[in-house]
């Protein structure tokens, strides 16, 4: 089981590798794994937002979710020149409503150079998720 917060928000549900191509995917930007959650949140405290998940002992934070391999390419660089190591995890999503709005907000980033509009984005998609995929968890 793993436990992904989004600010304040507490929910548990369960990730999965995408090894199925009838499933969605989405490509989740993490910056970095952390071995507390006080270590975890000086890392991340450069960031507008971010949700995390925690295995066993390790914090994982994600900074930006997409369904295009190309702006994962692209969050990647913009994260990497900020300062930041960054890893590409595809992860399974069972949530329609969630990937259909994932794709809108694709559509737009894949125009998007300016970097306050990347990171406002970047909000709105987790924002997006906190509220389509792990609140349905819990409902």
């Amino acid at each position: 089981m793993t436990k992904f917060v989004y600010n304040q928000y507490d929910y548990s549900f369960d990730l999965k590798t995408v090894f199925d191509g009838n499933v969605s995917r989405a490509y989740f930007i993490e910056i970095g794994s952390f071995d507390t959650y006080e270590d975890m949140k000086i890392g991340a405290s450069n960031l507008a937002s971010y949700i995390y998940e925690q295995i066993s002992n390790k914090y994982y934070v994600y900074t930006a979710i997409t369904k295009s391999r190309e702006n994962a390419k692209k969050l990647k660089e913009y994260f990497s020149k900020n300062g930041y190591n960054i890893y590409i995890k595809e992860i399974a999503i069972e949530n329609e409503a969630f990937m259909e709005k994932l794709y809108e907000y694709d559509t737009l980033l894949a125009n998007l150079n300016d970097e306050k509009a990347i990171m406002t984005l970047c909000t709105q998609v987790l924002t997006t998720y906190e509220e389509l995929v792990t609140k349905n968890v819990h409902n």
